[in-house]
């Protein structure tokens, strides 16, 4: 896998700002800690980002996930997934 950071395949996050057609339309996010929560995730009631980037993640700060290697994350990509009406990395696995 590229040092680049893991792409981002897809994302239910529809409200967000950067989605557009269940796509992540910013250069990176980043995934907080400790839940695997998308800090980038922006409802601001307009489209935003760049349309012909392939989104990334940035820094992954959730410490308990295996794909977490001092803050990135070493998977080729992931999924932002819906749960509880928080878009969150649907490819998170505990280290538990």
């Amino acid at each position: 896998m590229s040092k680049a950071g893991a792409n981002i395949l897809d994302c239910q996050a529809k409200e967000c700002s950067y989605n557009r057609d269940g796509k992540c339309h910013t250069i990176g996010i980043n995934v907080g800690g400790p839940e695997p929560l998308c800090d980038t995730f922006v409802n601001a009631g307009m489209k935003a980002g760049v349309l012909n980037s392939i989104a990334k993640v940035g820094a992954c700060k959730v410490q308990t996930c295996t794909h977490n290697k001092s803050l990135e994350c070493m998977v080729k990509g992931i999924r932002v997934i819906l749960q509880e009406n928080q878009a969150q990395c649907g490819s998170c696995q505990s280290l538990a």
